[in-house]
């Protein structure tokens, strides 16, 4: 975890290239600013050669939290997790009198970490270290992964097996 504190000190969330103002109804600006400026971030350091686990796992808790970008990750308030529109939002905040809350980008990918990793003791994580030397990540059709031979399952579908 301080390596993902450290890295998120490095990070600019200042640095705004974009600000799509449409989504304030969203988000506080401050917050948004931060969003974006993560998001640029990441696509920078994309193909970087000193991308490494801690941009994955910050990328992962960032992207696996849409839709859209971080959406529910920096979500404004505890209601039901719904796509809405912008113009929906807006009416909603209006309504209610709310507005977008600050969210501290860092803050909140650093609690998510401790709840996510804050049990994981450094046995359990030698473990995993060794099982992701053989681990695979396949997308698509289990019946058409050429990766590992098809076995007939109770119901007759063909489920991929390691």
């Amino acid at each position: 975890m301080d390596e993902i504190a450290e890295r998120l000190k490095c990070i600019n969330l200042t640095g705004v290239d974009e600000f799509p103002e449409d989504l304030l109804a969203f988000y506080h600006p401050d917050t948004l600013r931060e969003i974006v400026s993560l998001k640029s971030y990441l696509l920078g350091r994309a193909g970087a050669i000193h991308w490494n686990r801690v941009d994955d796992w910050i990328c992962l808790l960032a992207l696996n939290r849409s839709p859209p970008f971080v959406r529910l990750l920096f979500r404004l308030f505890d209601a039901p997790n719904q796509a809405v529109s912008v113009k929906s939002q807006r009416k909603i905040n209006e309504r209610r009198g709310q507005i977008p809350p600050r969210r501290e980008i860092a803050n909140v990918i650093l609690k998510k970490t401790r709840q996510l990793l804050g049990d994981v003791t450094p046995s359990i994580r030698q473990t995993l270290k060794q099982a992701a030397v053989k681990s695979v990540l396949l997308t698509g059709p289990a019946d058409q992964s050429r990766k590992f031979p098809p076995t007939p399952s109770a119901r007759g579908h063909v489920a991929a097996v390691s």
